[in-house]
Formats: structure tokens, C-alpha cells, sequence
């Protein structure tokens, strides 16, 4: 469809030219620069209390159709996030974690008061001999995305419907609380996802929930190469999220998600929903548009 080819090239595009997306004047998306002639290395995702990275990041509706498909929401919204490794905690006696603290700030100066909202959640992951395991997580759900304009507007996505875009985020995520439980309290995963398998190596691919509950999610690492993030010069993996959502044993082509992953750490994340479909409450269709999503690395400090 060439709706669909559009897009592919809308993805790539968004990393090799400067585009305006609310980010600070002179600031600048990451540009890849091609595949590095040096043998990847081998590391393992650094895991020190102290360890701290600070990102830029931007949610925004592309490619509307009609462009009045963009004003159902507000175009795009921007946020801040700094991550921080607090403590070692300890599960079920003996399973020692690090727990991982984020402070994001969503900058939304037309519908905050105060322009800004802060929201904290925590995460606890572990290195393992076989990989980099997430075992739980605390605090609010949050997703920061357009604010929605018309309340009677809903949005349809692989059939079914949503209040929110922020809500697809979260079913594809799979990171609703559970009722009932307080943002303080842990949610334990079981079986933990695995990030990342080790030993990190071009070609490898492995599910990232071990139960495929609700849908199988793989990981796949696709190349080694070199990204420029905000001046700064990083050698990635280039690993790509797939997801097979209606079990046919094909990975969806409408969802695609990229990580770059440096030694020091996640350095980008780009994550593209094709084909969102806006709808009135009696199923009558408004427009069509993709949503993007990205962060990078502005600032990092290891212990």
C-alpha cells in the first residue's frame, strides 16, 4: 500500500535530516552514520548505583489524512526524562535487583497551568549470565501523547477502539496496573521479560515474554552501527522490537520500534504506529494518521 511505503520512509527520514519537533534551538535528532567496520563488543547493560541518563523526547501525529486528522489532537507533545540507578533491592530473599528511578517532566505549557507535570515510576532489573532481566516495576503508568481535543472521538487500531492514543500505547506495551494495587507497590513480573539476551551479537533474536501472554514479542538485534545524538558520537546495536498481536505467525508490519544501545547505555528510541484510525462514537471514520515516538540521550553519568 503506498500509504504503508510512505511511512517506511517517513521512519527513516525522521533520523537523517534535522526536523523541527519542539526540541531546544541547535538541538538535534540522532543521524545515523552507517555500519562500523570494527567488531561489535561484548558488554553487558551497565548496571552501577549512581548511574544516570538524561533524555529529550517528542510524541507527535505524522502523515494525516485528511491534515484535518491532526487537529483531533493536539500535533505533538514534549517531555523530559531522567533516569537514575537508586539502590540494590532484594526479592524474594535472595534475587538481588537494581532499581531504576524516572523522573519524566511533560512540557505542556496550552493545558498545564504551570506548563509542566511530573510523574516518577521505578523499575528492577537484573544482569544475568544469559541476559538483562525486568523483574518489576512501581509508580504510575505514565505516556505522554497529544492531548485529545474532541471527547466523542474515538481511535481504532488492529480492530479494536481506544479513548486515547495513550491507551494503545499501553495495551501494545502491555503496562496496565493491576486493580487495586498501590503506585508504590511492586507489579512482579513472572516470568521477568528479557531485554536483552547475552552475549549481544548481530543476527540474535529472542522473545521478550517468555509466555507469549497476550502476543509473542521478539527482539531482534539488526546491525552495528554509529549514531550521532546531540553532538555526541555513539556506536549502537540497532535492535528491532516485533510483535505478532493476531497470532498468525507473522510479525505485524504496523508497529515498529527501534532501541540503540550504546555501552553506556539506551542512547534512542523510535517507536512508529501506522494507520490509527480516528472514528466518531458511532464508527463513522474522521481521518487516518501514524503517531512517533522518540527519545535521546542528552546527558549520561556512570559511576
Amino acid at each position: 500500500m503506498l500509504r504503508g511505503r510512505f511511512s517506511n520512509l517517513v521512519f527513516l527520514a525522521l533520523f537523517a535530516v534535522v526536523i523541527v519537533l519542539g526540541f531546544g534551538c541547535g538541538d538535534e535528532p540522532p543521524v545515523p552514520l552507517g555500519s562500523k567496520l570494527s567488531v561489535p563488543p561484548r558488554f553487558t547493560y551497565p548496571l552501577e548505583i549512581g548511574n544516570r541518563w538524561s533524555y529529550n523526547g517528542v510524541f507527535t501525529m505524522i502523515n494525516c489524512e485528511p491534515d484535518t486528522a491532526c487537529s483531533l489532537e493536539h500535533y505533538s507533545a514534549h517531555f523530559t526524562s531522567v533516569v537514575e540507578i537508586e539502590s540494590v533491592d532484594t526479592f524474594m530473599d535472595t534475587l538481588e535487583t537494581y532499581k531504576f528511578h524516572e523522573t519524566l517532566t511533560e512540557h505542556r505549557y496550552d493545558t498545564v497551568p504551570n506548563g509542566e507535570t511530573v510523574y516518577h515510576t521505578y523499575n528492577y532489573f537484573r544482569n544475568a549470565s544469559d541476559g538483562f532481566y525486568w523483574h518489576a516495576s512501581s509508580g504510575p503508568n505514565t505516556r505522554v501523547s497529544p492531548v485529545k481535543l474532541h471527547p466523542d472521538v474515538l481511535f481504532l487500531f488492529r480492530g479494536q477502539r481506544y479513548s486515547t492514543i495513550q491507551e494503545i500505547f499501553q495495551k501494545i506495551e502491555r503496562t496496565p496496573r493491576l486493580a487495586g494495587v498501590a503506585a508504590d507497590t511492586p507489579n512482579y513480573n513472572d516470568p521477568p521479560p528479557l531485554c536483552l539476551r547475552y552475549p549481544l551479537a548481530v543476527g540474535s533474536q529472542w522473545s521478550f515474554r517468555e509466555d507469549c501472554d497476550p502476543w509473542c514479542m521478539d527482539k531482534k538485534i539488526l546491525s552495528w552501527k554509529s549514531i550521532s545524538v546531540f553532538m555526541q558520537e555513539f556506536d549502537c546495536y540497532d535492535i528491532r522490537w516485533l510483535w505478532d498481536m493476531d497470532d498468525d505467525g507473522q510479525w505485524d508490519d504496523d508497529i515498529e520500534r527501534h532501541d540503540y544501545l550504546a555501552e553506556i547505555g539506551l542512547v534512542t528510541r523510535a517507536t512508529i504506529f501506522r494507520d490509527i484510525v480516528a472514528t466518531t462514537v458511532t464508527g463513522d471514520t474522521l481521518g487516518i494518521f501514524d503517531v512517533w515516538e522518540a527519545f535521546y540521550l542528552t546527558d549520561y553519568h556512570l559511576e
